[in-house]
């Protein structure tokens, strides 16, 4: 059966995310700081949670975590069975590449507009980096953002936010290390979730003419060394095609685990 998450299955729940942090960080995350922008469908058998689907409404379009805790043969039925019950027109959904079949035997309120292959790395063998000066940013730091996140806006074709307000609302939501010039950001980086299980660096980003400067390195490995405080394990998402922020990570220490997938639906935003 499906359910939502009660006070009854939330321990177990807990524990069986526990088993894989690098898979269910984001989901491990929002569980240890109890976002109330957070809906989640598990499917139970009796009492033990086999797979889920986590709604994360805190953006324009939900991000949607769709994840087994199980390798039973009827996992992806169970999958199936959670994805027919979103009822978003517009969302962005995260899975195991391995479960992508499903998605056609699935009736969505919407086309899916874009798929798109995800490596998943860890890092695994530490290298720095201290080649250029990296500071910490501050929310009242945001207006030397400006130009790195209406950059990014563009490269995704995202025309509905105004750069000033993202700036301001990432530097709130993210610690963010970045190499400024001039007051300038020119490359940034930033701990998109963290728990002691496992930290996430994400948004690595370096403005067009300064890249092959080592910049985003810099900002990485700053980014790193702080994850590694906080956190036992550290890893990045990042596109299958990008192989230059694929050398990047790889020089860092970090090793290809695991194959995820970012699939649009019914919007057309480059991840």
């Amino acid at each position: 059966m499906i359910s939502s998450l009660t006070e009854d299955i939330k321990s177990t729940f807990r524990d069986m995310l526990l088993l894989n942090p690098i898979e269910h960080a984001y989901p491990i995350w929002h569980l240890e700081h109890g976002n109330e922008l957070c809906k989640w469908l598990i499917w139970l058998q009796g009492k033990t949670p086999q797979c889920y689907m986590l709604i994360y409404k805190g953006f324009k379009e939900p991000d949607v975590h769709l994840r087994s805790l199980v390798q039973n043969h009827d996992v992806e039925i169970k999958l199936k069975e959670l994805l027919s019950k979103i009822e978003y027109t517009k969302f962005v959904l995260h899975m195991r590449r391995r479960h992508l079949k499903i998605l056609s035997d699935v009736k969505l309120n919407a086309e899916v507009k874009g798929v798109y292959g995800v490596k998943v790395m860890e890092c695994v063998k530490l290298t720095l980096t201290e080649e250029h000066k990296v500071i910490e940013l501050k929310p009242m730091d945001w207006p030397a953002i400006i130009d790195i996140i209406s950059e990014v806006l563009r490269a995704r074709r995202v025309h509905y936010a105004s750069p000033s307000l993202e700036a301001y609302s990432y530097l709130t939501s993210y610690r963010t290390f970045a190499v400024v010039k001039n007051g300038r950001a020119i490359a940034m980086a930033s701990i998109v979730a963290s728990t002691p299980y496992v930290s996430v660096i994400g948004n690595v980003y370096t403005l067009k003419d300064y890249r092959g400067m080592g910049y985003g390195k810099a900002v990485t490995s700053r980014a790193l060394a702080e994850a590694l405080k906080c956190s036992k394990r550290v890893i990045v998402w990042v596109r299958e095609d990008n192989v230059s922020a694929i050398k990047l990570y790889e020089s860092l220490g970090f090793k290809h685990i695991m194959d995820d997938a970012w699939i649009n639906v019914g919007v057309a935003f480059n991840p």
